[in-house]
């Protein structure tokens, strides 16, 4: 009984936080997606290293967008940051992930695929449920793709989808571009 009042009280403060989590605290603002996805980059390169994941990429530069920076950050993170797990788990030889920024004259993409194998097509539907995690080597919420699909499609008003590519995970984050009225 113990136990079960811990689990629990540990699913209300998780509850909690995602509901701070999904209300923006920062004020919109403009920003450059480039930089962003760089940040993003930064932060993960170290450990990318020290697992020998090669990152190549290819930006388009200067694409203006109109939200929340840090959240976008916190996706490009999570998403990175899976792909890094997935590529040691699986024990991938060379590994590598791919990023590129591109646009059209609506929406920025910025794609993220790895070569990690990608996820079984029967698991394809839960990618961005609540609690639903791939990771069988330790602990994980679950929780990160879930509220990487919030962040995007309601607080940016984009879109926030996944495919496996030929040789692993693929997803595809599309954002409004910023139009000159705003």
């Amino acid at each position: 009984m113990e136990q079960l009042n811990r689990i629990i009280s540990e699913m209300q403060i998780k509850n909690e936080e995602l509901k701070n989590f999904i209300k923006p605290n920062e004020v919109k603002k403009e920003f450059f997606l480039d930089e962003i996805v760089m940040e993003a980059l930064e932060m993960l390169e170290d450990t990318f290293m020290n697992h020998n994941i090669k990152i190549d990429y290819n930006f388009s530069k200067s694409i203006n967008l109109y939200g929340f920076p840090n959240e976008i950050n916190q996706v490009i993170f999570s998403i990175l940051q899976n792909a890094k797990e997935a590529l040691v788990e699986k024990n991938i030889d060379s590994k590598k992930v791919f990023i590129s920024i591109k646009k059209d004259k609506d929406f920025a993409y910025i794609n993220i695929v790895d070569n990690a194998g990608g996820v079984p097509s029967s698991l394809l539907g839960n990618i961005f449920e609540p609690y639903f995690t791939t990771k069988k080597y330790k602990k994980s919420s679950g929780l990160g793709l879930f509220l990487s699909k919030i962040i995007i499609e309601e607080n940016m008003q984009g879109r926030l989808e996944f495919e496996n590519a030929s040789e692993g995970a693929k997803f595809v984050i599309a954002l409004p571009l910023l139009k000159d009225n705003e």
